[in-house]
């Protein structure tokens, strides 16, 4: 998160924050509700991958803020591939 807020500092034109909520190789998991309020403090879209948490963690779209959110159902909701939810 202070990465981003040092990136948004540094670059006050950008309109769009994209980020990973989960990563199955790592573990890692973003903070999405302070990276979507980071977003929107500096005007920008924040853009969500659930692809891999989608069905398996915590995941408040509207309470965190999150403008757009998309997954795929071939991962973590174990249906088949193809179908894209937004």
């Amino acid at each position: 998160v202070d990465k981003v807020e040092a990136t948004f500092a540094a670059h006050p034109e950008a309109s769009t924050l994209a980020f990973v909520h989960a990563e199955t190789s790592t573990g890692a998991r973003s903070d999405v509700a302070a990276l979507c309020a980071l977003a929107k403090a500096n005007n920008a879209l924040s853009i969500v991958d659930t692809v891999t948490s989608l069905g398996g963690i915590e995941l408040k779209v509207d309470e965190w803020g999150a403008d757009a959110v998309y997954s795929g159902t071939q991962k973590c909701l174990s249906c088949i591939p193809g179908i894209s939810p937004v």
